[in-house]
């Protein structure tokens, strides 16, 4: 079963590159693309997904451009990432087909009342076009749209807030997981997969480097300062991963530094035992 989704970008290499990713997947059915600033002025970035289209033969998914601004803040363009047309580097054809002659909004509208069932309305780009709309169809956004993927990047800040959440979620008694609703728990799931798609290799990156301070922890445990740095170490940068890179960590090298870890609490009980004994001896002379 395919999933019909309206796609609301900014082309932009990152948007062409999805665009095209959308229209050649069998699993999902591009109904409509809407536009708007960001990665380069709108003019441009309309004319971009008109172009990108026209390569892909296309041109029977209606386009229509959105909000030449921001809401609130000034528009930033992006040229010294995109070029000054957006697609610089692209040999592209002209647009061979017009345009919408309605803002994205409502093409956004006309696309939800004509489909039979519900849509997934995906922006890769600002969220102007998907603020307007919620504003100014809340009703209809309600009853046709599924939902709207929150952008998820990669950058630490977004994998800790993920990481807190699941976090939270699973401290959660079985009582307790059923007051969220299934809406949040497919959000958080969306969330924690779009991220690992975001990471890309970097998650096994860090799962591999733990693993092989893990493995730099000798066999033989003692407690001199070499071994007391490496647990320490391996430890520290166990913690620092996120959830979905302690999946990535194997189980045997998670069994070693758990046992190492104990293995090196018994050697430093032995040991301060050991000096006590001494010191009683010690303290024995001359009584």
């Amino acid at each position: 079963m395919t999933k019909k989704i309206i796609l609301d970008c900014d082309p932009g290499h990152d948007d062409a590159l999805a665009l095209t990713m959308a229209v050649a997947s069998p699993k999902i059915d591009v109904l409509a693309v809407t536009t708007s600033a960001g990665n380069q002025t709108p003019d441009k970035t309309l004319n971009n997904a008109m172009r990108m289209l026209t390569l892909l033969h296309r041109e029977d998914i209606p386009v229509a451009q959105g909000n030449q601004t921001p809401l609130v803040e000034p528009l930033e363009t992006a040229p010294e990432v995109h070029g000054e047309t957006g697609l610089d580097g692209a040999d592209l054809p002209d647009p061979d087909f017009k345009v919408q002659p309605i803002p994205a909004i409502e093409l956004i509208a006309k696309t939800l009342r004509e489909s039979d069932e519900k849509v997934t309305l995906v922006v890769t780009g600002p969220m102007t076009n998907a603020a307007l709309f919620l504003r100014v169809y809340p009703d209809l956004a309600k009853e046709k749209i599924d939902q709207i993927p929150s952008p998820v990047t990669s950058d630490q800040e977004t994998g800790k807030k993920i990481e807190e959440a699941r976090e939270a979620y699973d401290r959660l008694t079985e009582e307790q997981k059923k007051l969220i609703t299934p809406e949040d728990k497919k959000k958080l799931t969306d969330a924690e997969k779009a991220y690992d798609d975001a990471t890309g290799g970097k998650n096994q990156e860090a799962a591999d480097a733990v693993k092989e301070k893990i493995d730099q922890i000798p066999s033989q445990i003692t407690t001199d300062e070499e071994t007391k740095q490496k647990l320490e170490d391996a430890k520290k940068a166990y913690e620092d991963l996120t959830t979905t890179q302690k999946d990535m960590v194997p189980e045997a090298s998670k069994k070693k530094l758990e046992d190492a870890e104990e293995e090196y609490k018994k050697q430093e009980e032995t040991d301060k035992q050991a000096a006590e004994e001494v010191k009683k001896k010690i303290d024995a002379i001359g009584e």
